[in-house]
Protein backbone atom coordinates (compact mmCIF):
# COMPACT_ATOMS: atom_id res chain seq x y z
CA UNK A 1 0.00 0.00 0.00
CA UNK A 2 1.48 3.42 -0.97
CA UNK A 3 1.48 5.90 2.00
CA UNK A 4 1.09 8.97 -0.36
CA UNK A 5 -2.37 8.29 -0.60
CA UNK A 6 -3.01 8.05 3.29
CA UNK A 7 -0.80 11.04 4.25
CA UNK A 8 -3.25 14.42 4.89
CA UNK A 9 -6.59 12.58 4.22
CA UNK A 10 -7.83 13.60 7.50
CA UNK A 11 -7.20 17.35 6.10
CA UNK A 12 -9.14 16.54 3.46
CA UNK A 13 -11.98 15.36 5.21
CA UNK A 14 -11.71 18.01 7.54
CA UNK A 15 -12.20 20.59 4.48
CA UNK A 16 -15.29 18.95 3.42
CA UNK A 17 -16.88 18.79 6.91
CA UNK A 18 -15.98 22.24 7.38
CA UNK A 19 -17.85 23.08 4.17
CA UNK A 20 -20.81 21.16 4.38
CA UNK A 21 -21.20 21.96 8.45
CA UNK A 22 -21.41 25.81 6.60
CA UNK A 23 -24.10 24.72 4.75
CA UNK A 24 -25.94 23.12 7.25
CA UNK A 25 -25.68 26.03 9.46
CA UNK A 26 -26.99 28.35 6.92
CA UNK A 27 -29.96 26.10 6.51
CA UNK A 28 -30.37 26.10 9.90
CA UNK A 29 -29.38 29.05 11.61
CA UNK A 30 -27.88 31.29 9.09
CA UNK A 31 -26.75 34.26 11.62
CA UNK A 32 -23.24 33.30 12.65
CA UNK A 33 -22.00 29.61 12.37
CA UNK A 34 -21.70 29.87 8.33
CA UNK A 35 -19.00 32.38 8.04
CA UNK A 36 -16.83 30.72 11.04
CA UNK A 37 -17.11 27.17 9.55
CA UNK A 38 -16.88 28.87 5.67
CA UNK A 39 -13.41 31.07 6.81
CA UNK A 40 -12.08 27.25 8.50
CA UNK A 41 -13.06 25.66 5.19
CA UNK A 42 -11.56 27.90 2.81
CA UNK A 43 -8.57 28.11 4.94
CA UNK A 44 -7.95 24.20 4.92
CA UNK A 45 -8.76 24.22 1.29
CA UNK A 46 -6.10 26.64 0.26
CA UNK A 47 -3.81 24.31 1.90
CA UNK A 48 -4.90 21.46 0.34
CA UNK A 49 -4.52 23.15 -2.48
CA UNK A 50 -1.06 24.26 -1.83
CA UNK A 51 0.43 20.94 -0.65
CA UNK A 52 -1.52 19.62 -3.88
CA UNK A 53 0.90 21.46 -5.92
CA UNK A 54 4.42 21.27 -4.32
CA UNK A 55 3.81 18.18 -3.60
CA UNK A 56 3.65 14.34 -4.79
CA UNK A 57 0.22 13.88 -4.56
CA UNK A 58 -1.77 15.76 -7.34
CA UNK A 59 -5.08 14.80 -6.26
CA UNK A 60 -5.76 17.36 -3.54
CA UNK A 61 -5.53 20.39 -6.04
CA UNK A 62 -9.18 19.75 -6.96
CA UNK A 63 -10.34 18.78 -3.12
CA UNK A 64 -8.48 22.49 -2.34
CA UNK A 65 -10.56 23.89 -5.29
CA UNK A 66 -13.90 22.35 -4.38
CA UNK A 67 -13.50 23.01 -0.92
CA UNK A 68 -12.79 26.51 -1.25
CA UNK A 69 -15.66 26.71 -3.35
CA UNK A 70 -17.85 24.96 -1.07
CA UNK A 71 -17.29 26.83 1.91
CA UNK A 72 -16.89 30.74 0.69
CA UNK A 73 -20.31 30.06 -1.05
CA UNK A 74 -22.04 29.09 2.23
CA UNK A 75 -20.13 31.36 4.26
CA UNK A 76 -20.41 34.00 2.23
CA UNK A 77 -24.61 33.34 2.36
CA UNK A 78 -24.15 32.96 5.91
CA UNK A 79 -22.31 36.46 6.24
CA UNK A 80 -24.99 37.86 3.67
CA UNK A 81 -28.35 36.63 5.63
CA UNK A 82 -26.97 38.01 8.94
CA UNK A 83 -25.83 41.74 7.47
CA UNK A 84 -29.55 41.76 5.83
CA UNK A 85 -31.23 40.73 9.25
CA UNK A 86 -29.41 43.24 11.30
CA UNK A 87 -29.28 46.21 8.45
CA UNK A 88 -30.99 49.39 9.75
CA UNK A 89 -32.98 50.86 6.60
Amino acid sequence: MDMRNKEGRGLVVAGYICGILALLCWLINPFFFPSVFGLAGVVIGIINLVQGKIGHNKGRVGHGVAQIVLAATFGLLGLWTWLRFFSVT
